[in-house]
């Protein structure tokens, strides 16, 4: 946790073993409409060797309204 900024740098999720099994790191924190943001973030698998996946969000819009539908359980399946 950053306290200066009060956003998380990095988390990590255990298994009930107290495994490793995933970490999310923030790369990059962006100042949106007077918020601290996580604007790009790195999720690796620990489990998995060289296995990780970046997550950039390019355009942020905070307290937009949202579609009811977009919950839905149709929106929610692939």
């Amino acid at each position: 946790m950053d306290t200066e900024l009060l956003v998380f740098r990095r988390v990590h999720k255990f298994a009930r073993s107290g495994t490793l099994l995933k970490e999310i790191e923030v790369n990059e924190i962006r100042r949106v409409q007077g918020r601290n943001v996580a604007a790009r973030m790195t999720l690796k698998d620990t489990l998995k060797r060289g296995s990780s996946t970046e997550f950039a969000l390019a355009d942020i819009e905070i307290e937009k309204p949202l579609p009811p539908k977009i919950f839905s359980l149709g929106e929610l399946t692939w």
